[in-house]
């Protein structure tokens, strides 16, 4: 329950109430690969609950889900951290005279 309130307040915090306007093409495809693993840690989650519901948690596949939950959370919150990042413009500027 805990994992699923946690990736809901990192979905609004990040999407809902911070929008950035000029985002580089890096950092759209970083923002859509991250809701793309919060989408992917609920499925294993529902998968997880499933698995446990049915066979036990003494199966190994139970704690393949679970180790699959922890990793989709931490590439999502990496890759929104890179998202929402405020990167500066590094092209060099030639002095015109």
């Amino acid at each position: 329950m805990l994992i699923i309130y946690s990736t809901y307040f990192w979905f609004l915090t990040a999407y809902g109430l911070y929008i950035m306007k000029n985002r580089k093409i890096g950092q759209k495809i970083s923002l859509f690969f991250s809701i793309t693993c919060y989408l992917m840690a609920l499925v294993t989650i529902v998968f997880g609950a499933y698995w446990w519901a049915t066979y036990g948690t003494s199966n190994p596949i139970f704690a393949s889900a679970i180790a699959s939950v922890i990793f989709f959370i931490s590439c999502g919150v990496v890759l929104q951290v890179i998202a929402n990042a405020n990167l500066p413009d590094l092209k060099i500027k030639s002095e015109s005279t």
